[in-house]
């Protein structure tokens, strides 16, 4: 029989048993993981959860350390604006039209983004 911790049977607790349909064994005891997967559900795979996702934390937050990784959104603008200042300064220069041209149109902008002065590309 289930009791609880003052000795008294657990109502609750074989009324949970039994309503997950948890088979007893031969002399109709429950053994002790039946009990606590039906009171407490799949600890271990909620702890191997948690664990891997602790590990991913880590993972990510040494990516960060290292420097390995880089917030897109800011890596993009600086990117945009150092093309516009290279533009910018390409067209203020004393170069011949053609050089401008070759220089803006050799695949690091993209003219067909939407920008004024388009948006850069990324080589293959």
């Amino acid at each position: 029989m289930i009791q609880d911790s003052l000795g008294s049977p657990a109502i609750r607790s074989k009324k949970a048993l039994n309503q997950s349909s948890v088979a007893t064994d031969n002399d109709g005891l429950y053994s002790t993981q039946q009990i606590c997967e039906t009171l407490f559900g799949d600890m271990h795979k909620e702890k191997i959860r948690t664990q891997r996702e602790i590990t991913e934390r880590y993972m990510l937050e040494n990516q960060i350390t290292r420097a390995e990784a880089l917030n897109r959104a800011e890596l993009e603008k600086v990117i945009v604006e150092l093309a516009d200042a290279l533009s910018g300064a390409v067209m203020n220069s004393d170069l011949p039209r053609s050089a401008k041209e070759n220089f803006l149109n050799n695949h690091l902008f993209d003219q067909s983004a939407g920008s004024s002065r388009g948006t850069v590309g990324v080589r293959a």
